[in-house]
């Protein structure tokens, strides 16, 4: 079994990167596909999850299967989180009538429940 897994075809691969020492890294390529295979060794953790945010399938794979990060639960609820925000706030920029105004701040607090469902429906469903 391999170790890592390429970002962009799921295939395994034997090592991120080659080190030659000095501080000379070489990238490695997919054997199947001819991608890199995993682009975000280079990349800063904030824009990593950044591109987790945006959704970014490739992300997903990074920080799931190479990056051996030991919080996974923590990491998908805030995403889930900042999703669900994302979708409520576009709710209530919809329903800005009066009615909503007088409904009070329960019905927004359950509406933010029900776009968490959704949104953890919505990633569940991408795997």
């Amino acid at each position: 079994m391999k170790k890592y897994t390429c970002i962009e075809c799921g295939r395994g691969a034997e090592e991120l990167y080659r080190d030659f020492g000095g501080g000379n890294l070489k990238i490695s390529h997919c054997d199947h596909c001819d991608q890199v295979v995993d682009k975000y060794v280079e990349f800063d953790p904030v824009l990593v999850l950044l591109d987790a945010l945006l959704h970014k399938p490739q992300a997903y794979r990074h920080i799931l299967l190479n990056s051996g990060i030991q919080f996974h639960w923590r990491l998908a609820v805030i995403c889930l989180l900042c999703d669900a925000y994302i979708k409520w706030a576009h709710l209530k920029s919809a329903d800005s009538t009066d009615t909503q105004q007088h409904m009070g701040f329960y019905a927004l607090e359950w509406d933010f429940y029900l776009m968490f469902l959704l949104a953890a429906i919505g990633q569940f469903k991408g795997f």
